[in-house]
């Protein structure tokens, strides 16, 4: 795991543009993650992918961007991902029905044990605080059983050189209100 910070507020003053990127942080995720999840919900967040930042002022805005890779144990969709704030989940769909609400959603096209897919969102958002924050992400199940779920690494996990091993990253850029 790999944090970045360029984080410069104690320079920040009252006379500030809005729109102006005041900090960014990433943590970028170079190991592999799994977790057993059932149909339809979110997991715990995802071990080492997650960034803190401490708003200059509570008009700021965090423009939050994930890229995670991941599969699931089963052929045929993956499933997706939450995005939250502490423990509020953020950035997610309308209540629909019996739908689950989402922030990220994506499916396998073949049924293939070495198949990842990207699944990335942007979100800004409006957190209204000058305390410390923690974004992460939540796997989301989509298989109606029981299944585990991969981040940087396919469910067969072949040892072959035609086979990447990827990285999923969160960045966080404070933006002035």
């Amino acid at each position: 795991m790999t944090v970045t910070s360029m984080a410069n507020t104690s320079s920040i003053k009252s006379g500030v543009v809005a729109g102006k990127i005041l900090q960014v942080v990433s943590t970028t995720l170079t190991s592999t993650y799994s977790e057993s999840i059932s149909s339809g919900v979110s997991s715990n967040t995802v071990t080492g992918l997650s960034a803190l930042v401490t708003p200059a002022s509570t008009d700021s805005k965090v423009l939050v961007t994930v890229h995670l890779y991941m599969s699931s144990e089963v052929a045929f969709g993956f499933g997706g991902f939450v995005l939250r704030r502490g423990a509020t989940a953020i950035g997610i769909g309308d209540a629909s029905s019996s739908r689950s609400r989402v922030t990220a959603f994506a499916g396998a096209y073949t049924n293939d044990d070495d198949d990842i897919a990207l699944v990335s969102a942007s979100f800004l958002d409006s957190p209204a605080s000058i305390s410390e924050l923690t974004y992460a992400v939540s796997l989301h199940a989509r298989q109606s059983t029981t299944s585990t779920y991969y981040v940087n690494r396919s469910s067969g996990n072949r040892d072959a050189a035609r086979d990447g091993r990827p990285v999923s990253t969160i960045t966080l850029m404070e933006v002035a209100g």
